[in-house]
């Protein structure tokens, strides 16, 4: 299911003590009281259980990692600015090892790639799909990057939002093996994990942005070889 935007409804304000006006009848205040409890029971329900369940900030972001480990998959849409340089990556996952992405570097033509276990094909120029050298093993397994962020401290809680820091060696996970110190970063939850994640690092002598949107989708993408 895709997670839901919740709109908080502050039913203190003013213009909404206003517009139920004292001469309303009993049927409109009914109605009014049922909109509000809808509104508050929208805004329980689309809370992460990581929250529901009253775990520390830490624990609530270990929760919400398992739960998109776990997931059968997911659509992701990520930016990375470094150096000058942007790069824009829209595609689907697949559990366990199957990735389709669309990545596109800069001004250049989009290149299409999808990954199955260690196997690899490209779209060329014309079209045509082609098997390249193979991938190293776990390449395809994109949930390296939610083991990582289990390892994270200084978690704290802003609403939805946790923000955290990373030690070196599982930086080095999310942002590669020239990664030089800890990252900093953010997860936004869902009631379905993970939402958004954003993060920064220092990465070959240069800064590295990243910004991943996750939309977990029921029932789960299908990649397959392409034909």
């Amino acid at each position: 299911m895709v997670p839901r935007r919740v709109v908080l409804v502050d039913l203190t304000d003013q213009g909404f003590a206003a517009r139920v006006s004292p001469t309303a009848s009993t049927r409109r205040r009914h109605r009014a009281a049922a909109v509000a409890l809808a509104v508050l029971t929208s805004v329980v329900g689309a809370m992460s259980p990581a929250f529901a369940a009253g775990r520390t900030p830490a624990g609530a972001l270990r929760a919400a990692t398992t739960q998109m480990q776990q997931s059968p998959g997911y659509r992701f849409s990520a930016g990375i600015t470094t150096a000058g340089t942007s790069v824009k990556i829209a595609g689907e996952f697949q559990a366990p090892d199957r990735v389709h992405e669309v990545v596109q570097i800069g001004t250049a033509t989009p290149s299409e790639l999808v990954m199955i276990g260690t196997q690899v094909y490209a779209k060329d120029a014309s079209g045509t799909w082609r098997s390249t050298t193979a991938a190293a093993s776990g390449a395809s397994d994109v949930r390296a990057t939610f083991a990582a962020l289990q390892t994270a401290d200084h978690v704290q809680h802003h609403g939805h939002t946790l923000t955290f820091h990373l030690p070196p060696t599982a930086a080095q996970h999310l942002a590669g093996a020239s990664t030089t110190g800890g990252l900093t970063g953010s997860a936004t939850l869902a009631a379905t994990g993970i939402s958004q994640l954003r993060y920064r690092a220092r990465t070959g002598g240069h800064e590295i942005a990243v910004n991943i949107d996750y939309t977990i989708t029921n029932p789960a993408p299908t990649v397959s070889a392409p034909t």
